[in-house]
């Protein structure tokens, strides 16, 4: 007993032992749900665990995407791929479906912002975004607005960006962040803006009406300062001019290169001259000479420093900075990466394709085969269905034939009993005509005609009739007529004699006593009389022979 005891108790240690090695470090789930309210907080608590004191590999992979992720929200990048790449493979298997999504989005930001590979972002956001469920709302929102990020630096014109940035709102409009939601917005009004689309400014100020809420004072300027830019590309330039002014007043430190800008080219578009010198001091620059190297970020400066050059009536000047602006726009149009983009998305998605084709093809073979199987199977059923309905109708035809050939029998039968029934009226149309002659001649004279016409016996000096076959024939006749009540009534009352059954079956024919006398052989009808009286004595029923002949004719 003690000997078992052990061996339990061992078995319990073991058994959490094992589930210990199973389960996820509390610090890595506190850490993760830091990461979108608190990722500095995140960020040192994954940096103070030692990756040597987890346990099992389910805790170092989760370590590993943990720490990449909160990098990158602190950072903007991260150190290598090589803790991404722990996360990847062995989330590979797809065990952990969400975990797996968010190793392939931080791969693509290492591609995104390490190497600055667009490309390969993309083709990694792809795969995550296939993998996501589809309640998997917040990795499918980054997923989304990253995708939507690489279009909108690579400045592909296909309409793209904005439909990813609008699949990003909606999800992150679904999980309630804010601050998100008005990034998207912010992106989706400049992308209007651009195209001259007329729902910008209502993008745009949805956009400020979420910073004001969240009292983002950086988020009011940058949504102010796309709503200037559209002002001026619709040609109102007052309106511009006082709503870079009021931003510039408001906020004064949190004010960003872009608004002043605006007002600069606000001023400059309405010849205020003066304003517009005091603003380009914020700037430090006075025209093309002051920078130090020329790329796509200082298109806008370059266009906004040829419009001042031309208020100013300096058209050197103004064709210069145009110049510049122009060639920079040029390069723009051939970026290098905007085709592998669109040809990246493109393969994948054909990839996706030729994945739900070969899935389909499977499916109509599937149908197809199911098909044949029906039909197969219809066939077979029907072969059996008819031949068993061809042997169903030769039964029923061997039935009507035998039924036919009893009806037949049936016919010829009753046939022959009312040929009996004749024979039998004839004897008794006989008998009839013999009681007449006995009621008008003498007894001598009755008595030797009977005899001439019967086989007589003497019996008690009584003349009777004994022919077998005239009382079978009564008893057929009576039994034609009334059923079986004379084969009944002899087997119920066992004690009745065959004069008794005599006198019953020619009563149950009409016979009146006198004519039941003479068959029986008597001269008068006394001692039919004394014998039908006893009849329901010896029965010990207290009836008369009458009443009881009509109760057991009632009865049967």
């Amino acid at each position: 007993m003690r000997k078992l005891l052990y061996i339990l108790i061992s078995i319990l240690i073991l058994s959490f032992v094992m589930s210990c090695g199973r389960s996820v470090d509390k610090r890595l789930v506190l850490a993760d749900s830091l990461m979108w309210i608190a990722p500095d907080s995140s960020l040192a608590i994954l940096n103070a665990i030692n990756r040597d004191s987890l346990q099992g590999d389910e805790n170092q992979a989760y370590h590993a995407l943990l720490l990449t992720q909160a990098q990158f929200r602190c950072n903007g990048h991260c150190a290598s791929d090589s803790l991404i790449n722990t996360a990847i493979n062995h989330y590979s298997d797809n065990h952990n479906r969400e975990h797996y999504t968010r190793a392939l989005l931080y791969k693509g930001a290492y591609y995104e912002f390490n190497t600055n590979q667009p490309v390969e972002a993309m083709r990694y956001y792809k795969m995550a975004e296939e993998n996501a469920d589809t309640t998997d709302y917040r990795n499918l929102a980054q997923l989304n607005f990253r995708m939507g990020l690489i279009y909108h630096d690579s400045y592909i014109s296909t309409g793209e960006d904005i439909s990813k940035f609008k699949k990003s709102l909606h999800y992150y409009r679904t999980i309630g962040l804010k601050k998100n939601m008005m990034l998207c917005l912010l992106y989706i009004g400049e992308k209007l803006r651009v195209s001259n689309n007329p729902e910008a400014v209502a993008v745009l100020q949805q956009a400020k009406q979420i910073a004001i809420e969240l009292k983002d004072t950086v988020s009011i300027v940058n949504a102010t300062e796309c709503i200037v830019k559209n002002y001026i590309y619709n040609e109102n330039y007052e309106h511009a001019h006082r709503l870079a002014q009021s931003c510039i007043t408001s906020f004064p430190n949190h004010l960003n290169e872009d608004i002043i800008l605006d007002e600069v080219r606000a001023c400059a578009l309405l010849r205020k001259l003066d304003s517009v010198k005091v603003y380009l001091t914020l700037l430090n620059i006075k025209d093309i000479r002051d920078f130090k190297e020329i790329d796509d970020s200082q298109v806008y400066k370059l266009y906004t420093l040829a419009d001042v050059a031309l208020a100013e009536g300096d058209h050197d000047l103004y064709i210069m900075n145009k110049q510049a602006a122009d060639s920079i726009c040029e390069a723009i149009q051939i970026k290098r990466d905007s085709l592998s983009l669109i040809q990246a998305e493109s393969s994948f998605n054909e990839h996706k394709i030729k994945q739900v084709t070969s899935q389909n093809s499977l499916f109509i073979i599937i149908v197809w085969l199911l098909i044949a199987l029906f039909v197969v199977s219809s066939v077979s059923l029907g072969w059996l269905y008819f031949k068993k309905k061809k042997e169903w109708n030769n039964l029923i035809k061997e039935h009507e034939s035998v039924n036919n050939d009893l009806i037949e029998r049936n016919i010829k039968m009753s046939n022959v009993n009312n040929e009996c029934k004749l024979a039998i009226y004839d004897l008794l149309k006989k008998i009839d005509s013999w009681v007449k002659l006995h009621q008008t001649s003498s007894d001598s004279f009755f008595a030797t005609k009977f005899e001439e016409s019967f086989l007589i016996g003497k019996k008690k000096k009584q003349t009777r009739i004994e022919s077998g076959d005239f009382w079978k024939n009564i008893q057929s006749l009576a039994d034609a007529t009334y059923g079986k009540d004379l084969k009944i009534l002899e087997e119920k009352f066992p004690k009745l004699s065959k004069d008794d059954l005599y006198i019953i079956a020619l009563k149950y024919l009409g016979f009146s006593y006198i004519t039941i006398a003479l068959c029986m052989g008597y001269k008068d009808k006394s001692y039919v009389n004394k014998k039908k009286d006893r009849i329901p004595k010896k029965l010990g029923l207290d009836m008369t022979f009458d009443e009881f002949l009509n109760s057991f004719k009632d009865k049967n």
